[in-house]
């Protein structure tokens, strides 16, 4: 899984069609490891992708390239690796839920 083709070309396009995912004003943060870092941005009843940045996260997720292959993969995966510490995660973890239909890849 390339992190970046994921957050710059097939997570724009899911949202694309799914734009109003998180609240307005909330902030979703994503480091993969030696893969980049991104954020989702909602405001105006729309979610955007961009590069992060300094502002305040409401959610932040760290982990390495193989763990975020994993999430986008399989909800369990991703449990398992916040629970055995291969993900970090801070913040509004609720937020994350709601994320995960849009960052699940759809069944081949």
């Amino acid at each position: 899984m390339d992190p970046r083709h994921f957050f710059e070309v097939e997570l724009p396009h899911r949202l694309a069609l799914h734009g109003d995912v998180l609240p307005d004003g909330v902030v979703v943060s994503f480091e993969v490891a030696d893969g980049g870092a991104w954020q989702l941005v909602a405001e105006a009843g729309r979610t955007r992708v961009e590069p992060r940045d300094g502002r305040p996260k409401d959610c932040e997720v760290r982990c390495a390239r193989e763990e975020f292959g994993a999430m986008v993969r399989s909800p369990r995966a991703a449990t398992r690796a916040y629970l055995t510490g291969h993900m970090n995660i801070v913040g509004d973890v609720g937020l994350l839920l709601r994320l995960q239909a849009l960052l699940q890849r759809p069944a081949a």
